[in-house]
């Protein structure tokens, strides 16, 4: 099962979409460029369309199938039905997660990452995000017998916690 989205009209890149009927394109197929395209985790839909003028779908893939970052593309695929409102939707994409996570001055590893929202790539995310315009820095982790772990941190945010944790008497423990 994956999620896709369509404009109002069931339309993607002029394409026209049906409930029930299997799609299908004889051409080469390539992430971010031909194929029929849908996310695994519903909220990574949310990076491709707006929410408030889409329409969200439950769809199987067939056919042939390429797996992207956040994305998967197939020669066949098929809406199963309209997703609508509906919880699953509502989950919120790793790259959402490591945002607000960082955001909320605290830092990150990729062991914390893969706690936090499952994933096993935290760098792929941190791109994902700073190709998004945010400012996302690393320093090493300063973890024993293992040199090589980044900590990742937003500059802004993390000072901004740490004034804070200075004015209720330096209970700053170096990680937040």
């Amino acid at each position: 099962m994956a999620y896709k989205a369509t404009d109002k009209d069931m339309k993607c890149r002029g394409y026209q979409y049906t409930v029930g009927e299997t799609e299908k394109t004889d051409s080469p197929i390539s992430v971010c460029d031909h194929g029929f395209h849908a996310c695994e985790v519903p909220m990574d839909v949310m990076n491709y369309y707006p929410q408030n003028t889409s329409r969200f779908f439950e769809v199987e893939q067939s056919g042939s199938i390429i797996k992207g970052d956040d994305k998967t593309v197939s020669s066949e695929i098929t809406i199963t039905s309209e997703e609508g409102e509906g919880e699953r939707m509502k989950k919120k994409s790793q790259c959402q997660q490591i945002l607000e996570h960082l955001q909320s001055g605290k830092t990150l590893t990729g062991l914390e990452a893969l706690d936090l929202c499952g994933t096993i790539c935290l760098p792929r995310r941190i791109l994902d995000l700073k190709e998004k315009g945010y400012n996302i820095q690393s320093e090493p982790a300063d973890i024993p017998d293992n040199p090589a772990v980044d900590r990742y941190f937003m500059p802004e945010f993390r000072e901004a916690t740490q004034k804070t944790l200075e004015g209720f008497g330096g209970m700053n423990t170096g990680r937040y």
